[in-house]
């Protein structure tokens, strides 16, 4: 008889510093599917859960998948939305072999900080300690010791910006087929270095040094011993004020959880000694108008990455201030994706195609909520603007900016879209009949994880910081809650 497996994704990188609470319509504005609905739509996508699908084929599973559930990040996720999940996934638990899930790592619910840990708590109390249960996670969770200690496995992404949640989740799969074909338990040591930041923030395109340096030792130090099926290094989400924010190792193995954290000291060590280098400098919007206004005509693009206006890391995505700047700067061919502003996209899409508007856009900062008044001409609406990503990041998988409009204002052609998505893909503007590789300047909202599908077609590109809400410098956040000292609020000798 084929083992049952419980296969499930909640996923969601909560900033708790955002005052905007994430709801269940959350998580249906961006994936979220029930039932026979999973599988459906996930056979078939570069995701982890498409890799689920194609390992129980392999295994020979019989796979219970319940629900996915992704949302862009902002704060807290409300505690109904959460006790949805725990019902759902925990009814579809009974009487399985074993546990696959997707989590992200860095959920903070209203009254619990430690979501993901707290969930794997449930399904213990539920299951009991003989099933094995095999995690993936973000490269950016904030991982527990609790977590750890309820998991037989736990592994992450190894790219940012990641590309790599199909591997994963089949990576997960075979640890779990592991533990049911051996009758082994693994076990998972962590391990957390006391900095709020690190890893470059995960970070491995080209110019990047120091994450594939840590990844580059921990492939060194599990080649070395048999006792070790994984290592997973975390650059944390430091825009979560929780106990376990920032980097951290977990290392899954058998022989103990002394001898594992052992073996992998040296890479906690390596992420503290590594914590201040950075591969990215952040720009002004004064040099982003410089470059911007020497970019040629006809392309290829100048791509700037809005990156502290990033909706991945809990920005509202509404930021305008580079928009305003070459605005006033007078500089024509370029293109914002995408403004989130469900009012001002509901107000083109009444006045209609080819109609004049006048309309406040956006805010110039996520925390001075001023908008930006322009005069446009609405060149497409769209009810649904959905499409499919054709980029290396979930490829296959089917997304909407919701209701969205185009507006074309002296030159610039800005997609105001009602959600707030990271710009990962060019799908974002060809569904809405833009040629990316046609403008002179591409403005996106995103820090990172544009680079695979923008840099392909991009003449440079640019990180800007345009004093969104998610700086890069955390010293001026309010953090009540995290464990102290901590680099980098508190001083240290070397």
């Amino acid at each position: 008889m084929a083992l049952r497996i419980l296969s499930a994704q909640i996923s969601h990188e909560t900033n708790t510093f955002s005052t905007t609470p994430t709801t269940l319509e959350s998580f249906r504005l961006r994936t979220f599917w029930l039932g026979a609905d999973v599988a459906r739509n996930m056979r078939g996508t570069k995701t982890e859960l498409g890799a689920h699908i194609d390992a129980a084929e392999k295994y020979g599973w019989e796979l219970v998948q319940p629900i996915i559930a992704h949302a862009t990040p902002a704060g807290r996720v409300t505690k109904a939305t959460w006790e949805f999940f725990v019902k759902t996934i925990c009814e579809a638990a009974e009487g399985v072999d074993g546990v696959l899930l997707a989590l992200h790592g860095a959920m903070v619910v209203e009254d619990i900080d430690d979501a993901e840990g707290e969930l794997l708590s449930i399904l213990r109390r539920q299951l009991g300690d003989s099933v094995p249960v095999s995690v993936s996670l973000d490269m950016h969770a904030n991982v527990s010791q609790r977590m750890a200690d309820l998991s037989n496995a736990i592994v992450t992404y190894r790219t940012y910006p990641h590309v790599d949640h199909y591997p994963t989740g089949l990576l997960a799969a075979e640890l779990l087929d592991r533990m049911l074909s051996t009758g082994e338990r693994f076990q998972v040591a962590y391990l957390q270095p006391a900095t709020l930041d690190g890893c470059d923030f995960g970070r491995t395109h080209a110019d990047a040094t120091v994450m594939p340096s840590l990844l580059a030792q921990a492939d060194a130090i599990q080649a070395a011993s048999p006792d070790i099926q994984a290592i997973a290094v975390c650059a944390g989400f430091p825009w979560s004020d929780i106990e376990s924010v920032g980097p951290s190792v977990c290392v899954t193995g058998r022989g103990g959880v002394d001898a594992l954290k052992a073996l992998a000291t040296p890479i906690a060590d390596g992420i503290w000694a590594t914590r201040h280098m950075r591969s990215v400098r952040y720009a002004s919007i004064e040099e982003a108008v410089d470059q911007a206004s020497r970019a040629p005509e006809g392309g290829p693009p100048l791509v700037i990455g809005d990156a502290t206006d990033n909706p991945g890391q809990g920005a509202p995505g509404n930021n305008v201030a580079l928009l305003e700047a070459f605005l006033a700067a007078g500089i024509a061919g370029v293109a914002v994706a995408c403004v989130s502003d469900p009012a001002a996209a509901r107000a083109c899409i009444a006045a209609g195609e080819g109609s004049t508007v006048t309309l406040e856009l956006g805010s110039l900062s996520g925390q001075r909520r001023v908008p930006l008044k322009v005069t446009g001409t609405v060149t497409l609406t769209n009810e649904d603007a959905r499409f499919v990503i054709s980029g290396t990041m979930r490829k296959g998988l089917e997304m909407s900016l919701g209701a969205t409009a185009v507006l074309q204002v002296e030159g610039i052609t800005v997609i105001i879209a009602t959600a707030n998505l990271q710009v990962i893909d060019l799908e974002i503007l060809r569904c809405v009949g833009l040629r990316p590789e046609g403008f002179r300047v591409l403005v996106v909202k995103s820090q990172q994880h544009f680079r695979n599908a923008f840099t392909p077609i991009a003449s440079s590109v640019m990180i800007v910081d345009a004093k969104g809400a998610v700086s890069p410098d955390l010293t001026h956040l309010d953090y009540k809650n995290t464990r102290r000292p901590i680099w980098p609020l508190d001083s240290f000798s070397e």
